[in-house]
């Protein structure tokens, strides 16, 4: 039932998954010191709505309940609890952190652009309306549990030369009925 966070001004580092399926957590405040975000740490919290980071704060920056890296090459998580249902990753992000839209209950569209060249494990996992995805020309890593519990997922499509797909990518994704392998692949894991 933990639902307000207090953390401590001399926090440097906050680590994915930190706050994991925290689910009563509705706001929380980060401290101007945090200097790192490894991943999300706030996936799967499905009341979290507002996440402020203080204005002081020249790390990480937080627009639309989406939280970037200070030079916008990076996102690191997201509110689960917004309503957000379509998104365009700005053309200036070259990856997406560990599970950083985890738990986006109603998200339906991505739109990613080719600057994006890596996504972390689990960047979808449990976007549980999330429809249909294009992995941009850039991207040859499908990494752990990717679209795992995706169940609305219908299509994704691959721009380039996948190599590689982790383990449970796809899995529970119920309504993907069909998807063709890029033959670039060289290892698809359990």
């Amino acid at each position: 039932n933990l639902s307000t966070i207090t953390l401590p001004r001399g926090l440097k580092r906050l680590d994915s998954g930190a706050f994991h399926k925290c689910k009563s957590l509705t706001t929380i405040d980060i401290p101007e010191n945090v200097e790192t975000m490894s991943g999300n740490p706030f996936s799967d919290c499905q009341n979290l709505i507002q996440i402020n980071i203080h204005k002081s704060n020249r790390h990480v920056v937080e627009v639309d309940g989406i939280i970037f890296d200070q030079s916008f090459q990076r996102i690191i998580g997201a509110a689960p609890g917004i309503r957000l249902e379509e998104f365009s990753i700005p053309n200036t992000v070259l990856e997406l952190a560990e599970y950083c839209f985890c738990g986006l209950a109603a998200l339906r569209h991505v739109n990613m652009p080719d600057s994006v060249l890596s996504m972390g494990d689990g960047a979808f996992m449990d976007c549980e309306n999330l429809e249909t995805i294009s992995i941009p020309a850039g991207v040859t890593r499908i990494e752990d549990a990717m679209f795992a519990r995706c169940s609305a997922l219908r299509s994704v499509i691959f721009q380039g030369a996948v190599t590689f797909l982790g383990d449970t990518t796809f899995a529970d994704c119920s309504r993907l009925s069909s998807i063709r392998i890029p033959d670039t692949v060289e290892v698809i894991g359990q």
